[in-house]
């Protein structure tokens, strides 16, 4: 599947983005007006937009809290990300090379005093802010919040090994495409994916048996079947084939359908939401039951099966299951029936990725949702990202690309997505590890042009 990320270079300055990447590799800054400075990056949500915000401010403690002043160089109105806070007071701090939840709150009254003198003292071209406006300058109190997805606690001791695949839809040939599924093997990606979509790529089902057929180790994934496409009893089939064909190294990927052109080509309706993941839930069950060797009766709301099995089984048993989901129900279900949950952004009625959803924010609730589903299989499941835009910063792919990936890695730093990674092979090592041990995310799936350079990072940390 693919989807669009934002165009972080566009969106932010290149100074705010030269700044958030200092405090985010340093813990602060090390050029600019903030040298010096004790500065952290408020991430907030835009008040009408629901947008990813950030912004660097200077701070001062008082008694474990974090104070910031919304002064905007002494401006006639208050700072965006003052309205942002007011609308949810429960924001993202990054400070010290830590990332945490705060809550918000104006300070009022003597403690306002009080706490204003403090900040200035510590920064005090600040107190000449006052003079140049009208306006009361709001002194905000940021309060980390006791959160159970602190990094240093949350998955440290569940932590599983990581594991790389790559996603490709076609090639120019048959030969390119073997050329590509071998390549992957040599490089130590585990497994290979390929989406299932109508329109500029290849079948699914053929191209995976080819894959299984020219390699002999990694394992070959559909990313995912969309399930509306084919009847399960039919589906069950194709994936024991698969299994037998490959001896043993089928993934099975099965999703609820998003694409609306694709529904729109095969003529059939695009259900809401609830209907797709109900009948998806409905077949998820079907398709185990006859991977597993039983005879089903099944007489369901959506499927009618009468004495259904298959001929012959799959090797693996059971079949091991990739499910991705961005809404609560689909992860939810996919913590309890799937051994990989992919995290992906929601989509909206029309079948397009919600921006807001893209974020490092959102993604740890995501992880944290699919933790508590998934109670004591926990330790079982991998998590997986799909990684749109990947590169890294003097890595193999010349000057020019190097120079560009520098450019996205000061980019997208600003707002934090793991759907895009660029960076230095030490930088984009340090975010992996901080990710698997803040929200338990050890699988992550490249695409296939950027297969080559990420391959130092697959060597460095594969089964690590």
């Amino acid at each position: 599947m693919t989807m669009p990320i934002p165009d972080a270079p566009a969106a932010y300055g290149s100074v705010k983005a030269q700044l958030a990447d200092e405090i985010r590799e340093h813990g602060h800054a090390v050029t600019g007006i903030y040298v010096g400075r004790q500065a952290l990056l408020l991430n907030t949500a835009g008040a009408r937009s629901g947008k990813p915000r950030l912004s660097p401010l200077a701070y001062s403690m008082d008694n474990g809290r974090y104070i910031v002043t919304a002064s905007r160089g002494g401006s006639p109105s208050h700072p965006g990300w003052y309205f942002n806070l007011l609308a949810d007071p429960i924001v993202t701090i990054e400070v010290d090379l830590k990332r945490f939840q705060a809550r918000a709150s104006t300070a009022e009254g003597d403690e306002r005093e009080r706490l204003w003198l403090q900040h200035i003292g510590l920064h005090p071209g600040i107190g000449r802010y006052p003079r140049k406006t009208t306006r009361v300058i709001p002194i905000v109190i940021l309060e980390p919040l006791p959160s159970p997805r602190t990094p240093t606690t949350l998955y440290a001791s569940t932590m599983r090994p990581f594991r790389f695949s790559t996603m490709a839809s076609s090639a120019a040939d048959g030969a390119t495409w073997v050329k590509l599924a071998q390549r992957a093997e040599a490089l130590g990606y585990h497994e290979f994916m390929i989406p299932d979509h109508l329109g500029r790529q290849f079948a699914p089902i053929a191209a995976l048996a080819t894959v299984a057929a020219v390699t002999r180790r990694i394992r070959i994934v559909p990313y995912v079947f969309a399930n509306d496409f084919r009847h399960p009893l039919i589906l069950a089939g194709e994936a024991a084939t698969l299994d037998i064909l490959s001896g043993g190294r089928l993934t099975m990927g099965l999703g609820a359908g998003w694409r609306v052109t694709d529904y729109r080509q095969l003529g059939i309706p695009y259900d809401e939401p609830k209907v797709r993941v109900d009948r998806l839930v409905e077949s998820v069950g079907i398709v185990k039951r006859l991977l597993g060797g039983e005879v089903v009766t099944h007489h369901g709301t959506h499927y009618e099966l009468d004495d259904a099995r298959l001929g012959p089984l799959p090797v693996q048993r059971p079949v091991p299951f990739i499910i991705g989901g961005g809404g609560p129900r689909m992860l939810r279900f996919a913590a309890r029936e799937a051994d990989i949950v992919g995290l992906l952004p929601q989509f909206n009625p029309r079948g397009r990725p919600i921006i807001a959803q893209v974020t490092d924010r959102a993604t740890s609730e995501k992880a944290a949702i699919v933790r508590e589903a998934a109670g004591d299989r926990w330790s079982e499941i991998d998590l997986n990202v799909i990684v749109f835009f990947a590169g890294l910063v003097g890595g193999r792919e010349g000057s020019l690309s190097s120079a560009r990936n520098a450019t996205l890695a000061s980019g997208v730093s600003l707002f934090g997505s793991p759907y895009v990674l660029h960076g230095t092979p030490a930088r984009v090592r340090e975010i992996l590890l901080r990710r698997r041990e803040a929200w338990g995310i050890n699988s992550y799936t490249f695409a296939s042009g950027s297969m080559e350079s990420m391959a130092p990072i697959v060597e460095a940390l594969a089964d690590r």
